[in-house]
């Protein structure tokens, strides 16, 4: 197949993977495609999903595997991070991929009661609405090393806080996030570190409501501008 291709496009970190022997009469057909590039973020649809404004309100937005990500890390902190504040709430909307993402989202369901909040994929055109009107976006990095969240960049593009989930220190969404002000780190190793249930709670708290001007995540991700 890649020998009858013309062209092959990968993600910059898949293309280590392609520059093994057995790719080698196929070399000068990869080639690495950069992300995509930021876009201020307009709404189209409203989405009927609404959010507590007495509440903080946080948003996963996106496929929930129990493999590729590990959701339990996420759900663990956050299930000790409402104990301390009872105003937390997760909205956790998309697919659901595979018997142990079911296992963790019911087991969490019933411990958590109505601070978690799952729902069904929405239209891509109601996205930006939601994601807009949330106060804090949850990121939960992939464990296979060459695959960076499609939503990442979307999530940077409307300047609102994010909360971003990992599971070590080798996660390619951290040297990206790295720069973004309004970003708390977590790692696996953390999920039952008191205080990083503080740090967290101290983040939601402070991040409602707060948006980083779209002029700045421009001048900070100059390389990623429409016009690259």
């Amino acid at each position: 197949v890649y020998r009858k291709a013309d062209r092959i496009f990968c993600t910059p970190e898949q293309l280590p993977d392609y520059q093994g022997p057995a790719f080698q009469k196929v070399a000068d057909k990869i080639h690495p495609l950069p992300y995509p590039k930021l876009v201020e973020p307009r709404r189209q649809k409203r989405c009927p999903i609404q959010f507590d404004p007495e509440c903080i309100n946080l948003l996963y937005l996106g496929t929930v595997y129990g493999d590729i990500r590990k959701p339990e890390v996420l759900f663990r902190l956050f299930e000790q991070a409402l104990r301390k504040e009872p105003r937390l709430r997760l909205y956790v909307i998309g697919k659901k991929f595979g018997a142990a993402a079911d296992q963790y989202l019911t087991e969490y369901s019933r411990k958590l009661g109505n601070a978690l909040i799952c729902g069904h994929p929405i239209p891509p055109e109601q996205t930006t609405d939601l994601l807009l009107r949330a106060d804090i976006l949850v990121n939960m990095g992939n464990t296979v090393r060459n695959q960076m969240p499609s939503k990442l960049v979307e999530y940077i593009a409307t300047g609102k806080p994010i909360l971003n989930v990992s599971v070590d220190e080798n996660c390619n969404t951290i040297p990206v996030l790295k720069r973004y002000p309004f970003c708390c780190q977590v790692f696996e190793r953390d999920r039952e570190d008191t205080d990083t249930v503080f740090r967290l709670v101290d983040f939601c708290r402070k991040m409602k409501n707060k948006r980083i001007p779209w002029d700045e995540i421009l001048a900070i991700y100059s390389e990623m501008r429409l016009e690259q």
